[in-house]
């Protein structure tokens, strides 16, 4: 809580070399408008995450740290703002997998925190024409897409209940990853099916 003019916030926690964690900012009464900004500095005082709006609500992408040591997160209000917001950090554990088959039985992933993702992969090969089937999801609406062995987005939805990628032809052989990104503190699962 900022109670003056001029008047900065800070937390600080403790993190590893290596860790994921994943910041989510709620109750701010700075504004719809976000007249407050949110940073995160590394032990050594540089920048680990750039001024952020974030006036009511915001969040940051699961981040990996690159030190051991304290960090600090500073709210920074507009001009003559003053005003309260809620900071949540969450230990991150490996995103959640599961590896479909094509043509067998559908496989289900589940994620456990907020800020972990999850994919279902499978084995492809060039010019193959497939039909990917997500079913059962329990995190409301979120981001899926198919992406290819290089990386690269062959289709993506956002869905909150069934979602269907339709007749997928394969650029290419290797393994193929259906990535959800969970929306802000939602955690859930999802089941996949691929058939050719």
């Amino acid at each position: 809580t900022t109670t003056a003019p001029g008047q900065n916030g800070t937390w600080t926690f403790t993190g590893t070399t290596g860790q994921r964690v994943y910041f989510n900012f709620t109750g701010g009464t700075y504004g719809s408008i976000n007249y407050a900004t949110v940073s995160i500095k590394k032990p050594d005082g540089t920048v680990l995450i750039d001024s952020t709006r974030c006036g009511t609500s915001c969040a940051f992408n699961t981040t990996t740290l690159p030190a051991d040591g304290t960090y600090t997160i500073t709210l920074n209000p507009d001009a003559h703002y003053t005003g309260a917001l809620t900071a949540q950090l969450y230990d991150v554990p490996a995103d959640a997998t599961a590896e479909m088959t094509i043509n067998g039985e559908a496989q289900r992933v589940t994620t456990t925190t907020p800020g972990q993702n999850a994919t279902l992969t499978f084995a492809g090969t060039a010019g193959q024409t497939v039909t990917i089937n997500l079913t059962s999801n329990t995190f409301g609406s979120t981001p899926f897409a198919v992406r290819g062995p290089d990386g690269a987005t062959l289709a993506s939805s956002l869905g909150s209940g069934n979602v269907t990628f339709s007749n997928l032809t394969l650029p290419a052989d290797g393994t193929y990853t259906v990535f959800v990104n969970p929306d802000r503190t939602a955690i859930g699962g999802v089941s996949g099916m691929v058939t050719a």
